[in-house]
């Protein structure tokens, strides 16, 4: 994983949150980091808090972007549990891009048919590592991507939903033209 990557991800970011899993006796056991679409584990690191962060990252204290603080939700701990969930459909990343977006397929033809667009920049971290393992999770009745490296999750990412997404209607209507251009060459 490179961590200089990650950082670049999150010096762009509108928001940024920091969640903390609390141990038993209330102390920080664990932290994530998240944009809202990918969440990844600060592992093997300092414990941090919003205002460490936020200059970790080199935010402006009076600037728009702040780093907030929560307790890990349920979802975040089930995105994030290294724990096998048979949910889990290895992917493979296909060999093009799709509007700046990376396409992921199953692995194997057993499973159900899955296909994930994901912002390029949230794989970057994880180039040419083969450790790295990507499966897709259903969480609460979404699909999410998880990270693997080995048997521990490092990163949860949302897939992009063009259809769902009204800030994609314009990536939509292009790749609806584009199909048309495509089968009109056939």
């Amino acid at each position: 994983m490179k961590p200089d990557k990650i950082y670049s991800i999150f010096r762009k970011a509108d928001r940024i949150n920091l969640y903390n899993v609390i141990n038993d006796d209330g102390k920080i056991k664990k932290q994530y980091i998240s944009d809202g679409i990918c969440i990844y584990a600060l592992d093997n690191l300092p414990i941090f808090s919003d205002a460490t962060l936020g200059g970790l990252l080199g935010l402006d204290s009076n600037g728009p972007c702040k780093v907030e603080e929560y307790n890990a939700s349920q979802f975040v701990l089930n995105a994030m549990s290294d724990i096998y969930n048979r949910s889990d459909i290895p992917l493979k990343i296909e060999d093009y891009e799709f509007f700046n977006h990376i396409v992921m397929d199953n692995c194997d033809d057993k499973s159900e048919q899955v296909l994930h667009f994901v912002d390029s920049a949230y794989i970057k971290p994880f180039d040419k590592d083969d450790s790295i393992m990507f499966a897709s999770r259903d969480i609460e009745g979404q699909r999410c991507i998880v990270v693997q490296n080995g048997l521990f999750v490092v990163a949860a990412i949302m897939p992009m939903r063009f259809l769902a997404a009204k800030k994609c209607a314009d990536i939509t209507a292009k790749v609806y033209k584009e199909l048309q251009r495509q089968g009109n060459k056939e």
